[in-house]
């Protein structure tokens, strides 16, 4: 896929800045298109902007123009939950270091089975209904820190709306640029 004629009308209009919703695959050929026509704007993404290979494939070309908004905490963020992540690096070598979707997979993985321990634990049975039930018990329920505190009601099963901004660096890490805030609700807060 090539974005070059998309880029070049973005340029055209004087963009500052590109908000972008697409696979890391996706993100790099954006990157060489813009490059391409000598387009340098700020580009924002999604948290789920990298994996393991977006590093490997932007080698040279990601630099540090990603922003993203990410919705957990980093390696750099004092926490308890980064040391289940570090053991799971260690124990099944998936990965060596920090990974938004690996993290991904470790809350949700940390998310369902607490909510299977208490559907056993208060039911007797865990099934469908009793693990819906569980989850709509988190009441600003604490995973380390990996994530900003869970509530999981009867009508809104959205867990967390909140995230921070971080930009991505070329060498795979990820550093906080703001506090975590509720988009829309909330004014950004700038780190130091």
């Amino acid at each position: 896929m090539d974005l070059t004629t998309e880029l070049l009308r973005l340029q055209r209009q004087g963009t500052q800045y590109v908000v972008m919703q697409m696979l890391p695959s996706a993100i790099i050929t954006t990157f060489k298109s813009a490059d391409r026509i000598g387009f340098g704007p700020m580009f924002f993404g999604t948290w789920t902007s990298t994996d393991p290979d977006f590093f490997k494939l932007g080698k040279g070309i990601i630099r540090d123009r990603l922003l993203m908004q990410f919705p957990g905490g980093l390696p750099s963020d004092p926490m308890s939950g980064m040391k289940i992540m570090t053991d799971l690096w260690s124990r099944y070598k998936t990965v060596t270091k920090f990974d938004a979707s690996y993290w991904e997979g470790v809350v949700v993985a940390m998310s369902m089975e607490r909510a299977f321990v208490r559907a056993h634990e208060k039911y007797g049975d865990i099934n469908r209904e009793t693990i819906n039930n569980a989850l709509e018990s988190f009441k600003n329920e604490d995973f380390g820190g990996l994530v900003p505190n869970v509530t999981y009601t009867k009508t809104d099963h959205g867990a967390s709306f909140k995230a921070s901004i971080v930009k991505v660096k070329e060498n795979g890490t990820y550093v906080p640029l703001t506090k975590f805030f509720i988009p829309g609700k909330e004014k950004i807060q700038l780190l130091k």
